[in-house]
Order: structure tokens, then sequence, then C-alpha cells
């Protein structure tokens, strides 16, 4: 999905503007010794969602990185926590600036309009992306990337041309369920990407799946059945969760540690 206006390129370049004023900010005002690699952090990830970054997005492997933009999330993080080194008027300055861009929201996404092409490839996706919103014209799209023999643009054909019929009941993180009606016993993709996690269920009953082009594949008979799709505790959103928490406790215990030395050390 492209927006469908000029929202989405407003934002980034609105947060890229800022990052780079706060980075200069931190690096000429900032008491913390280490205000340099934070500067260096936040130009580095600012560079990186530009134009000018596109050669580097072309090299092998680079796609497991997804889409450039997305590097001024964690350099947004990375100027928060540099704020924390200034002091007096420098730092309300830099927190209004990053309030900034929030004055831009919401962003509207929307289907594709009609002058980006549904059968445009993913470079040709890439090259309207720059030409309209200014982003780094490399739209990272490796078969199997996302899934195996995932493909963005092939695979969602493969969806929208099935035989069988298929309305959304329900979506969410976690998965969804979907009335599907099918005229004959056929293999009917759903709208979500192959996982082998997934819990798949035919009119509350599980039921076995394949991949197909990347997707969910399930083998029905002709009729109306409830298709539900879930992700409960699965391995990989276990580990997730305790990365999470070992994460939260490192960082409580650093700050622990940084109020005792500062508690006991004034003595």
């Amino acid at each position: 999905m492209l927006p469908e206006g000029s929202e989405l390129g407003l934002l980034l370049t609105a947060t890229a503007a800022t990052l780079l004023v706060v980075a200069l900010i931190v690096m000429t005002r900032g008491g913390d010794v280490n205000r340099g690699a934070f500067a260096a952090s936040i130009a580095v990830g600012v560079a990186l969602s530009t134009p000018l970054s596109a050669p580097l997005w072309h090299l092998p492997k680079m796609e497991i990185l997804q889409f450039p933009w997305r590097f001024l999330g964690p350099s947004t993080l990375v100027a928060i926590i540099a704020v924390g080194g200034l002091r007096g008027r420098w730092r309300v300055v830099c927190i209004i600036l990053l309030l900034l861009p929030l004055m831009l929201l919401p962003i509207r996404i929307g289907s594709q309009t009609d002058s980006v092409p549904t059968t445009s490839t993913p470079e040709e996706l890439a090259v309207i992306a720059h030409q309209q919103w200014g982003l780094a014209p490399v739209l990272p799209s490796a078969t199997g990337f996302y899934s195996s023999g995932f493909h963005r643009l092939e695979s969602l054909q493969h969806l929208a041309r099935q035989a069988a019929k298929v309305s959304t009941i329900d979506r969410h993180a976690n998965g969804g369920s979907w009335l599907v009606v099918v005229s004959t016993t056929d293999s009917v993709l759903l709208p979500i990407q192959w996982w082998p996690e997934w819990r798949i269920t035919i009119d509350g009953r599980e039921a076995a799946y394949s991949n197909r082009s990347g997707l969910v594949a399930v083998d029905l008979d002709a009729g109306t059945l409830q298709i539900g799709a879930s992700l409960s505790r699965s391995r990989s959103r276990m580990l997730g969760a305790v990365l999470s928490i070992v994460g939260l406790a490192t960082v409580l215990m650093l700050w622990l540690r940084s109020e005792h030395d500062a508690i006991f050390g004034a003595h």
C-alpha cells in the first residue's frame, strides 16, 4: 500500500529535518561525553532514509533491513535519549522540535491510486514512491523474504484471481477470521502470509494448511465456511517476550546503578 497523498512524505521529511537539528544541538551543546556518538547515530539513521543512500540498498542481502525510512524510528529514540544530556533551554527546544512532526498526523494511508498501476513491478513502485514522496528509490522485495515463496504483487494477484470468495469478518495483529464461499473443492488462499506457527480453524475445528505463493492455503470442500487464524503462544512470540523482559530488566538495573552511584558518589 502506498500513500494516497503527500502526507507520508511530508511526515518523513519533517521528522528527518527535526532529527538533524536535534543532532546538531546535541553535538554542540550536549554535556555528555558520548554526545558525538549520539549525534553520529542520529545522522546515519537520517542519511539511510534519504535518496542519497540508494546505492547502499542495492547491495546483496540489504533487503534483510527492509525499508530505508524505518531507520527514522531508531534515530528518533536515540535523539530522545540524547536530549537527556542537554540542560536548560536547549532541552526544551529539542523536546518541542521532536514533538513538531506529530502535528502532521494523522497520516492517511489508502489503496493505490489511479496514478499507480496495479501491475507495477516492485522496482516501478520504488521509482513512483521516489518521484511522488521523496523516499529513497529502493523498495526491497526479494522473493521469499517475508515468507517462503512470497512476492508482493505476484502473490497478491494470485489471491485476487482465485475463484473462492473470501470476506473478512475480523482482522487483528494476531490473526483474524474470514467467511469463505467455495463452489467446488479447492485450495483457498487466505489474505495472510504463511507462517509455520499459525493455528488455522475451519468452523471451529483445527485444520491443516500449506504454503502457496507465500500465503496460507487451506483445502476446502464446496460450501460456506468460517476460517480462523490465530497466533497464540508460538515459539517466536515467547522468545520476543523473553527478550523484552530481559531488556527491560537490564535497563532498570542500569538505572538503579546510576542512581546509586549518583547518591553515594556525592558523599
